[in-house]
């Protein structure tokens, strides 16, 4: 007795059969530098972390250190500094390798949060130091791993969103 397979059978049978090429290792990331920073920057230091207050400013010094504890470089012919008329983005560059290394892929989160307001403290844990702790985590992975990304990887912590997203703009 001869048993016919559907072709789509055959296909996934091929498909299971296939060898596969190893991808490159990532580093492995302890999920407790995320809280960390999440922490530091929602402490009561920090300000709330809105745009052009001392709290601000504190926040850029210490993204400016995380950037380049994660193994970004300042980004060429900027540095790691955007001022821009309402507040400061702060960039950090990983670059590509190979024939796609031109190609520029952004990853973003905003760091500025309400700051105080009418005395009371909005640290902004949730909007937005959790946002850019896990930017940051992740691209200590990239920057770190040894096979570097085949596109370069621009990563923008964005001022002022707050305000009408203006450093996104």
């Amino acid at each position: 007795m001869r048993i016919a397979l559907p072709a789509s059978c055959l296909l996934v049978i091929a498909a299971c059969t296939t060898t596969t090429a190893v991808r490159p290792t990532v580093p492995t990331i302890p999920t407790g530098q995320s809280i960390q920073l999440t922490h530091r920057l929602s402490s009561p230091e920090y300000e709330g972390r809105a745009p052009r207050t001392p709290g601000s400013a504190l926040t850029q010094q210490t993204l400016i250190q995380e950037f380049q504890k994660a193994g970004m470089e300042p980004v060429p012919g900027r540095g790691y500094r955007q001022p821009f008329a309402g507040g400061v983005n702060i960039m950090g560059w990983i670059p590509g390798q190979g024939d796609l290394a031109d190609d520029v892929v952004v990853v973003g989160a905003h760091y500025d949060h309400l700051g105080i307001h009418k005395k009371e403290l909005h640290p902004g844990a949730n909007d937005n130091a959790s946002g850019v702790a896990a930017m940051i985590v992740a691209a200590t992975g990239w920057a770190k791993n040894n096979t570097r990304p085949r596109r370069s990887v621009l990563v923008v912590a964005f001022d002022a969103e707050e305000e009408g997203l203006l450093g996104s703009i």
